[in-house]
């Protein structure tokens, strides 16, 4: 299956574009681009899956809609029926400390936030949640019969999804006080597959030039193939770690090295197996961006380096 991959920043826009070839047959350079990304900084421990809120009474998922300050909800009759296209449904849950866990969409760059309203954080990066921010921090509470219902202590309110579309802060209600009667507020998570899925083996293809990247040992490169990759050029082909907070990494097992970006382009780690990314590298973390969902487009975005990955013209990055 061709998958097309585009990784950004925040998530406007970037110059990088890259089909993912996966499970794959994958030389014009690539390398870091500045873009339009706005983004901050600070810690969060990485290690959580990427998953969709849909309300049963409601029959709608919660979305972040980039064109609106309030969180809204799509209609959709099954929870088990939510498109591979649609971006703004699906959350990133970080661990915020505590036992508590915040929201965070990746095409949107932001936190679900409840401050009297429910809306969207300013822009900020998953793994950068502030330790001062409590009104993106919720509880997640059992709601009985596979449902759970999300808390804001600092609000001491849930979150309620109606039929309308329109998504709201509950009235007053401690968290282990959930009322029985109270249907708007429970919510199925369910698992939303992500858009570059670890485990699996990719090669990453730019459209624009017709090239996939590859490593060199030392250096990162492209080649001129299209879309069809040998079998037999493992340089080609990477396999994609989870690397926490919804974001990846990519390892070349022919290499055994990850791709990373430097301050001045890209390059690659000393060897290191696949499995044994450390928790201390950055630069070797991407978040992953859709730009075009529908043809499987995405971005490649680096938070240390607030830039992203954008193949070139000539062979080297």
């Amino acid at each position: 299956m061709w998958l097309t991959v585009v990784w950004f920043g925040s998530l406007a826009s970037t110059s990088g574009s890259f089909k993912v070839l996966s499970d794959t047959n994958a030389n014009k350079s690539f390398e870091a681009s500045a873009h339009d990304v706005d983004t901050e900084g600070t810690d969060s421990r990485y290690g959580w899956p990427s998953v969709a809120f849909w309300s049963p009474a409601a029959k709608r998922f919660l979305a972040m809609n980039k064109n609106k300050k309030a969180m809204t909800a799509t209609a959709r009759d099954s929870p088990l029926d939510l498109p591979f296209h649609w971006t703004y449904e699906r959350f990133i849950v970080v661990d915020a400390g505590g036992g508590k866990v915040a929201f965070h969409n990746s095409v949107n760059n932001r936190f679900i936030k409840m401050d009297k309203k429910m809306m969207r954080s300013p822009i900020k990066a998953a793994r950068d949640l502030p330790r001062t921010w409590d009104k993106e921090r919720f509880q997640i509470v059992d709601a009985g019969d596979g449902m759970i219902a999300l808390h804001s202590p600092a609000n001491n309110r849930f979150i309620t999804v109606d039929g309308n579309g329109n998504v709201r802060a509950s009235s007053k209600k401690s968290a282990n006080a959930l009322p029985a009667d109270w249907k708007l507020e429970r919510l199925y998570a369910v698992p939303a597959r992500p858009f570059l899925e670890p485990g699996s083996v990719v090669a990453l293809h730019s459209k624009k030039h017709n090239r996939c990247i590859r490593m060199t040992e030392d250096r990162m490169e492209t080649t001129k193939t299209g879309k069809n990759i040998p079998k037999n050029w493992p340089r080609e082909i990477f396999t994609v770690v989870d690397a926490g907070n919804g974001m990846v990494a990519l390892h070349n097992t022919h290499s055994s090295r990850f791709v990373s970006m430097r301050d001045k382009g890209m390059g690659t780690t000393p060897e290191k197996a696949a499995d044994a990314l450390p928790s201390k590298w950055g630069w070797e973390r991407f978040v992953v961006i859709p730009t075009k969902p529908q043809e499987n487009e995405i971005a490649l975005w680096q938070p240390d380096h607030n830039r992203a990955l954008a193949s070139v013209g000539s062979k080297h990055t």
